[in-house]
């Protein structure tokens, strides 16, 4: 598989998207002051009358697209996730979860890729946070290119719905036939030995990773997980099944994410599988440069293969 070297953040594929589906009447943005990061800038300027800026009040924006969504819009709430998912989650589970309110909610800066920024700006625990709201979805792409496919996919239905998404320009990693299905793992690598499951930004970094443990005699397959709720059980039962152990990456607190999303499907099915979970462990980011960060918390390709080589030989 050949990588598309050029670099975009997966807000720069929603920010895209987001203008060619902008001439739908039933879009509607909700601005929270963050027009430039959350790159809904360019949809404010081609569609004023359908951009309503409320300033810094998550809760209000919530509420207010609740009311919208149960008129037969489609609002769109776009903010840092840690913002959205910390200030407005009783809006999030009563407003918009308990009466069905077809919102979709974008968070970006998820994740340790926020940098500099620092802790308190980093959705580190955001999937954990949304998905114990009853009936909401939850995406996560890989690339720029899936979160435009994405962003294409929720605009056209009235689902309550969680975007994840990152500031921090990376490949394009999925080929450029990839036409994003809804609750579809894909696999962007087969292997025998062990098998990656990987969400967001940590997709890239595990392709790498899987491809240098061949020189060590090691076969990893790679999948995505892009849909996070529902996940694809059937895909993860697959792969865990033939795989001697199983591996999750993700620029989230293992606790409540993916990996214990694909843990949960493990013990379902009784593969009887050892399951490491890369990600935070159990603690706060803190502010650096995104490279920096990913190499502290083992999360860029080398602490990928090093923690892997460690799980897999003992």
């Amino acid at each position: 598989m050949t990588t598309d070297l050029e670099k975009r953040a997966t807000r720069d594929g929603f920010g895209k998207a987001l203008l060619e589906v902008g001439d739908d009447p039933r879009i509607i943005v909700l601005g929270i002051d963050l027009s430039e990061a959350t790159k809904t800038k360019k949809f404010r300027e081609k569609y004023p009358h359908r951009f309503c800026e409320v300033g810094i009040q998550e809760q209000n924006a919530v509420g207010m697209a609740a009311g919208m969504a149960l008129e037969g819009l489609r609002p769109v709430v776009p903010s840092f996730g840690a913002f959205l998912t910390g200030r407005a989650y009783e809006q999030l589970l009563i407003s918009a979860g308990y009466n069905r309110a077809g919102i979709l909610v974008v968070g970006t800066h998820s994740g340790l890729a926020i940098g500099k920024d620092g802790t308190t700006q980093m959705g580190i625990t955001d999937i954990n946070v949304m998905r114990g709201i009853p009936g909401i979805q939850i995406f996560q792409p890989a690339d720029a290119r899936e979160a435009e496919q994405i962003t294409h996919y929720l605009a056209r239905n009235n689902q309550l719905a969680y975007l994840r998404l990152s500031r921090t320009p990376q490949p394009q990693i999925l080929p450029k036939d990839y036409n994003f299905i809804f609750n579809k793992a894909t696999a962007l690598k087969e292997g025998k030995d062990l098998v990656f499951f990987a969400t967001g930004d940590s997709v890239y970094n595990s392709f790498v990773a899987a491809e240098e443990l061949e020189r060590f005699g090691v076969n990893a397959s790679v999948i995505n997980v892009s849909t996070l709720k529902p996940v694809d059980e059937q895909t993860i039962f697959q792969y865990a099944n033939c795989s001697k152990v199983i591996v999750t990456v993700e620029d989230h607190s293992i606790i409540g994410g993916l990996g214990s999303i694909v843990s949960e499907v493990v013990a379902k099915e009784g593969i009887g599988k050892k399951v490491l979970k890369i990600g935070i462990n159990d603690c706060y980011g803190e502010s650096g440069d995104p490279k920096d960060l990913y190499r502290k918390y083992g999360l860029d390709s080398e602490g990928i293969i090093r923690a892997t080589k460690k799980f897999y030989c003992d």
